[in-house]
């Protein structure tokens, strides 16, 4: 072996080495894009939850300041689900990968038979022949898949950055409509405050009436169990003088 085909076969050799770690660096490049997918879906569940409550506290406008929220909201809805498109894009991809080690072996083997029919003109021995063919397919089959995987990443990239710029309008708009619901809400008067209502009749019964206190008979006087006082005697006064007549007998004058 001569130093130009030792330096060819190490040229070669480096070239492969190029076409494998391209290949295995956009399989790496896909998994990245896909974890990008988590953050931005995670963000747009919590708008989408926010923009849904505002929705219910504001059942039916009927002032400017909400009809201005609604609007926002309505707005900022559109390009959220536009962010949910470009996601749903980004996650369903095709990547091409390379034959299994027993698809790659069956294929010598068949490559070996192949060589060693007597038809067949070799310069080799069947063996060397069968894996220099196997080789340089590898070398096709690394370099074919990289450069289809990397248009693959490339276009998924893409769609990424579109689905954050949507997210951020998502973000600016939604944030805007929740500050003026904020600010709507602070704005309300207080509620008044419950008040605990008793049973009225209750309170009747407890309130005083001015009768005298006490059971009542059977026409509605009030009864009363002891004596009456007896009256109080008149004061005796003293008889006076009485008048004499000298023809009557003292015993009969009064």
């Amino acid at each position: 072996m001569t130093e130009k085909t030792t330096r060819t076969q190490g040229l070669e050799n480096r070239l492969s080495d190029f076409y494998k770690e391209h290949y295995f660096n956009e399989l790496k490049r896909r998994e990245e894009l896909t974890g990008r997918v988590t953050l931005p879906l995670g963000v747009l569940s919590i708008l989408i939850g926010s923009i849904v409550s505002a929705f219910r506290e504001i059942n039916k406008p009927d002032t400017p300041i909400e009809y201005l929220i609604v609007l926002l909201l309505i707005c900022a809805v559109l390009p959220a689900c536009m962010v949910i498109v470009n996601l749903w894009k980004s996650y369903h991809n095709r990547y091409w990968v390379i034959d299994t080690p027993a698809e790659i072996m069956n294929y010598k083997n068949k490559l070996i038979r192949y060589y060693e029919d007597p038809g067949v003109e070799i310069e080799g021995a069947p063996m060397e022949e069968a894996l220099l063919d196997v080789l340089a397919y590898i070398d096709q089959e690394y370099a074919k898949h990289a450069d289809y995987n990397s248009r693959e990443s490339d276009r998924r990239s893409f769609i990424l950055g579109q689905a954050n710029v949507y997210l951020a309008i998502t973000l600016a708009v939604a944030t805007l409509a929740l500050v003026l619901q904020l600010t709507r809400l602070a704005g309300l008067p207080e509620q008044p405050q419950k008040v605990k209502i008793v049973n009225l009749r209750e309170i009747s019964m407890a309130a005083p009436t001015g009768k005298p206190a006490g059971p009542t008979n059977g026409s509605g006087s009030v009864s009363n169990n002891n004596p009456p006082k007896p009256p109080i005697p008149q004061k005796p006064q003293p008889t006076g003088g009485r008048l004499i007549r000298g023809d009557v007998d003292p015993g009969q004058v009064r």
